[in-house]
């Protein structure tokens, strides 16, 4: 309990000193938020037109107070106004977090369904060729860049194979399921891809931890074979949570 103190306790300060840096080291990249917001368009500002829009945003000011500005913003809910679009950054996470909440948990859900049974295959068929073409693959799962994977999917299941459009208009989850679905899986599958290599290394090295154990061995000793080892794992942890 005092680790979790001290950590919960820490964590306020750690965001402290990256919001910090951040807000700093931002002020380091040559240009300016004006030049990043209007593009080409900021070279036909007057200057007295530039020092207003500096003014309204603040820029005018020197950057400790400019971050205080947006600190004590923070409480109030203001978070500030987007340079990409122009609305205000809480408005704009707002509108996207359905989309980013609905697109982790089908990534989660194609990780944990991929990984979890091929890091068990792989356990209790150790040194197999099904071992270790899992354990290549999951090697390379966590070695390829997400945008190399997201390509192939899209070259395979797309422009090959023809299953669902490459391009589209995003449609709602709550007004056209399938549609949704459909407009998803590729993102989906390309974030899981990582994941799930990761989920299968450590599922491997859990089970293997497991099928060590005296319980496990007993069981091989008594005629169970290696295949069916994860069935006793199973088996034992249902006892132990009906036991409790």
């Amino acid at each position: 309990m005092s680790y979790v103190a001290q950590r919960l306790l820490t964590f306020p300060l750690i965001l402290l000193g990256v919001s910090i840096l951040v807000f700093f080291s931002i002020r380091l990249i040559p240009g300016d938020a004006i030049t990043a917001m209007l593009g080409t368009e900021a070279g036909l500002l007057t200057t007295a037109q530039r020092a207003a829009l500096a003014e309204y945003f603040g820029l005018d000011q020197p950057v400790h107070l400019q971050y205080w500005r947006w600190f004590t913003g923070l409480f109030q809910g203001d978070l500030g106004i987007s340079v990409t679009y122009g609305k205000p950054v809480l408005q704009v996470i707002l509108e996207r977090f359905p989309l980013t909440l609905e697109l982790a948990l089908l990534s989660m859900l194609v990780a944990l369904s991929v990984g979890i049974p091929a890091g068990v295959l792989a356990a209790t068929r150790p040194e197999r060729p099904s071992d270790l073409t899992i354990r290549i693959l999951a090697m390379l799962g966590q070695s390829t860049p997400s945008f190399v994977v997201g390509l192939v999917i899209i070259y395979v299941l797309s422009v090959y194979f023809g299953f669902v459009p490459a391009m589209g208009t995003f449609t709602p989850l709550f007004v056209d399921p399938l549609a949704n679905l459909s407009q998803l899986i590729f993102p989906a599958i390309t974030l899981g891809f990582a994941f799930a290599a990761s989920v299968t290394r450590i599922s491997r090295s859990a089970m293997l931890d497991v099928l060590s154990d005296d319980y496990v061995r007993t069981a091989r000793s008594k005629g169970v074979p290696a295949r069916g080892a994860h069935i006793v794992v199973t088996q034992h942890i249902e006892h132990g949570r009906t036991r409790d």
